[in-house]
């Protein structure tokens, strides 16, 4: 299924598409003469979700901030496409799997990469940054499956962010929004579930990849947790010289 934006002049529409797999929810959008590609994405639900309903986007805040439930742009892709005409948008829906960066076509033709995740345990009024992914994956995804709980054989234990995403997350560990404020968490043991793995892997090949985790939290409060979400990724994207 595709969500198509009509407010902003669409350059590029396209399916995500894997053999035996259904279309990832994506759709991309920027003024014809972008400087900068920019890829958002977000969780499909992952309770009580069946083999195909892998992109089901009902509670997942990560994905209903992307998307609303009519198929419509969501609340973050609207603020942030009034951030800089120059930034071409793409906004993609991920299933809650183990292999859910295989979701993603050519992570290269992005000049940044900003994951969306939400933490059940965080606090309401914090946006967790992720600085470096561990190497472990430990539970079930979505479809039940388990896999070896080291990512990658005869690795370091944690993966570094790169130095530029270092330097842009030590500039925003202060940064106190509307009603969230910015915290960072080193990678750790703590955090081995599909979120750490499909950082770890687009980190793996990519030096410009930031993961975010959202505070569990209802329709209600979405425009404002939008607005302080989008004022963090514009000021992410200063670094790089737009937002």
């Amino acid at each position: 299924m595709r969500k198509t934006l009509k407010a902003m002049l669409v350059v590029a529409l396209f399916a995500v598409l894997l053999p035996g797999a259904e279309a990832a929810e994506d759709f991309t959008t920027g003024s014809g003469e972008s400087s900068i590609r920019v890829l958002v994405t977000g969780f499909s639900d992952w309770i009580g979700v069946d083999e195909d309903e892998l992109f089901l986007c009902e509670r997942n805040p990560s994905c209903r901030i992307l998307f609303s439930q009519d198929g419509a742009e969501g609340l973050l892709p609207a603020f942030l496409m009034e951030a800089d005409e120059r930034i071409e948008w793409t906004f993609l829906t991920l299933p809650v799997t183990w292999d859910a960066h295989e979701y993603i076509v050519d992570i290269q033709q992005y000049d940044v990469v900003i994951h969306l995740g939400m933490n059940s345990r965080q606090r309401f009024d914090v946006l967790l940054m992720e600085d470096g992914a561990y190497n472990g994956a430990f539970g079930k995804d979505v479809l039940g499956k388990r896999v070896p709980q080291q990512i990658e054989a005869s690795k370091n234990s944690v993966l570094a962010s790169s130095d530029v995403v270092q330097t842009t997350l030590g500039a925003l560990q202060t940064m106190v929004l509307e009603r969230h404020s910015v915290q960072i968490a080193a990678a750790g043991a703590g955090n081995t579930y599909v979120c750490n793995a499909l950082y770890y892997r687009t980190l793996r090949v990519h030096d410009a990849v930031y993961f975010i985790h959202l505070p569990r939290t209802s329709d209600a409060n979405l425009p404002v947790l939008a607005i302080d979400l989008g004022t963090l990724i514009v000021r992410i994207l200063d670094g790089y010289g737009f937002g």
